[in-house]
C-alpha cells in the first residue's frame, strides 16, 4: 500500500545554460571549469529523486504508483526523469533529507556574490485514493536560515491527484553554501504497507 508519493528537484538557475554562460572577469576561471565538469546549472541536484536507487527512511519504491494517478509529465520534466515511479511512505513516519553543498558543485562564493543564482526547490506529492495521509516539506538555506515549510493533510477518499509544491530562494547572503531539503509523510489510517506517493 502507498500513503504518500514524492518526486523531488533542486535546480540552480543563473539564467544561462552551459555552454552559453558568459565570461565575466570578476568570476574565477574555476567556476567555468566546474560548470563544464559538474554541470550544476539547470539540472536536478537531488540524489535519488524518486527512490529508485535506494529507499529513504521507511520509504518504498513504486513503479507505477499504487492507488494514485499516473505521475504527471510536468513532474517527470521537473525531476529530469522519464519514468512513472516514486517514493512511497508507510503507517509510520517516513522522511528524506539531503544537504546540497553548492561549493562542491562548483558554485563558489564568488559566483554566489556576483550572480545570485536562483535556487528552485520543487516536490510533487499525491495521496492514495482510499487512505488519508500527511505530507510535509521543508526547504532551508542553512547560512541565512531562510526556511520555507509546507504541511498538508489529505483526507481518506480525497487522494490520488498529484500536487506540486515549490519554493525559490532569490535573496540571500553572499556566503550561502548549503541548501537543505526535507520531505516526508505518513498515513492517517495506520494501515500496514506503503500508502503515500512522493516524487
Amino acid at each position: 500500500m502507498v500513503d504518500t508519493a514524492c518526486r523531488s528537484t533542486i535546480l540552480i538557475a543563473i539564467g544561462y545554460k552551459w555552454p552559453s554562460v558568459p565570461r565575466d572577469e570578476h568570476i574565477p576561471w574555476s567556476f567555468y571549469a566546474n560548470v563544464y565538469l559538474h554541470n550544476p546549472i539547470g539540472r536536478n541536484l537531488i540524489q535519488n529523486p524518486n527512490g529508485k536507487e535506494k529507499s529513504g527512511d521507511g520509504f518504498a519504491f513504486e513503479q507505477p504508483p499504487a492507488g494514485s494517478d499516473q505521475v504527471p509529465v510536468e513532474a517527470e520534466n521537473d525531476s529530469k526523469l522519464v519514468e512513472n515511479a516514486c517514493f512511497s511512505t508507510s503507517y509510520h513516519s517516513c522522511s528524506k533529507e539531503q544537504v546540497i553543498d553548492l561549493s562542491a558543485l562548483g558554485i563558489n562564493s564568488e559566483v554566489i556574490k556576483q550572480c545570485k543564482p536562483k535556487i528552485h526547490i520543487i516536490d510533487w506529492y499525491a495521496g492514495r485514493f482510499d487512505c488519508g495521509c500527511v505530507y510535509e516539506y521543508e526547504a532551508k538555506n542553512l547560512i541565512a536560515d531562510n526556511v520555507f515549510e509546507f504541511r498538508t493533510n489529505i483526507n481518506q477518499w480525497e487522494g490520488r491527484e498529484w500536487h506540486k509544491v515549490e519554493h525559490c530562494f532569490k535573496e540571500y547572503p553572499d556566503n550561502v553554501r548549503f541548501v537543505k531539503f526535507y520531505h516526508g509523510g505518513t498515513d492517517r489510517q495506520f494501515w500496514a504497507g506503503h500508502i503515500m506517493e512522493q516524487k
